[in-house]
């Protein structure tokens, strides 16, 4: 029987527009089968880990994050406990210094005795659930650390966290020998939910270029799993939607920008969803729920995981048994083991 190329036209639903593009409904299958795929999954293994500085593909996963927290971050308003006003807050920003000392030049220590311990005293004490965080050097050569979170902390309480873990390591010495006591202003915190463009100005300060100057011995970012396994919400394109966008581009509500593979429909307002049916729209915000429950997100994540590690090694032992039957079986077995990291080098 003849193959039939059936496409359809998904919009994806990014900060403040939407991407329109075309894809074929078997799209998933045909690449997990394709020789290509294989090939590459294969060499996967044998690449360099964490390049230490921020790359051009990496920026793009970094965007894609951004995009995603505070997409499914709400608005969360509080009363000021000293003048009692209503404050609205979106995002926190959270800066970690460290002190003069011989390990606060190394990315890989600072990560695993410092940071890690204080991403868990957030998620546990908390309830931090959506974060990116970012390393970064200091002119004199020192680590510190950017976090985007979405929970509201006290100042003095973050910075008895990260003190006591300074002082936990014996990292406050110097200090306290300067200035009679063990308690530096290490930490920063500030809420931005003012900015117009808060996408272009989270992109700017976590993708800083010029940490390509210098390469670290150690990951340079990473966000929350709830963000990593999270995708764009999409939904296809039906009659009644694109009527829709014929008449908002029309009336010159959105900007069209026309691409090879693509079409950018470019909005005023990044509340551009209310323009669309109840039906879409309770779809999109049951997918932001989704992120911030986490749950949801991690059975699929679950269930891609097994179909994509599934289907490849399927493919490959086919293609295997074509060798000699003395060394199938190890064979098989060897590649099992490589592509058990598959499902994680890939957003399909």
């Amino acid at each position: 029987m003849e193959r039939t190329n059936t496409h359809v036209t998904y919009l994806s639903f990014r900060h403040s527009g939407i991407m329109a593009y075309t894809q074929n409904v078997d799209h998933r299958t045909r690449l997990l089968q394709s020789q290509a795929f294989i090939n590459n999954a294969v060499q996967l293994q044998h690449r360099e880990r964490y390049k230490g500085f921020v790359t051009p593909a990496l920026k793009k996963r970094m965007q894609k994050a951004i995009t995603i927290l505070l997409q499914s971050t709400p608005v969360r308003y509080s009363t000021h406990p000293v003048s009692g006003r209503t404050v609205a807050h979106k995002l926190s920003f959270i800066t970690l210094t460290t002190p003069t000392h011989q390990n606060s030049t190394s990315a890989k220590w600072c990560h695993k005795n410092l940071l890690e311990p204080t991403l868990r005293i957030l998620r546990q004490r908390y309830g931090m659930k959506s974060y990116i965080w970012k390393v970064e050097l200091q002119q004199n050569g020192q680590i510190h650390y950017h976090i985007t979170t979405e929970i509201m902390i006290n100042h003095t309480a973050l910075r008895n966290i990260w003190n006591n873990l300074l002082r936990k390591h014996d990292m406050l010495h110097e200090f306290k020998k300067q200035y009679g006591h063990d308690n530096p202003n290490s930490t920063d915190i500030h809420a931005v939910h003012k900015v117009n463009n808060l996408e272009a100005y989270l992109v700017k300060y976590i993708t800083k270029e010029y940490q390509n100057e210098t390469k670290l011995d150690a990951k340079i970012w990473d966000c929350s799993k709830n963000i990593k396994t999270a995708q764009y919400f999409k939904t296809p394109l039906d009659f009644t939607t694109h009527q829709i966008i014929r008449g908002l581009q029309k009336t010159k509500e959105i900007i069209t920008h026309y691409f090879e593979k693509a079409v950018y429909l470019d909005f005023k307002t990044t509340d551009y969803y209310v323009y669309f049916t109840d039906f879409v729209r309770d779809q999109f915000f049951q997918h932001l729920n989704d992120i911030q429950q986490w749950k949801t997100l991690l059975d699929t994540s679950r269930t891609l995981a097994q179909n994509i590690t599934a289907t490849v090694t399927e493919t490959l032992q086919t293609k295997l048994q074509t060798r000699s039957a003395g060394s199938t079986k190890t064979t098989n077995y060897s590649k099992r083991q490589q592509l058990q990291f598959i499902y994680n080098c890939y957003s399909i």
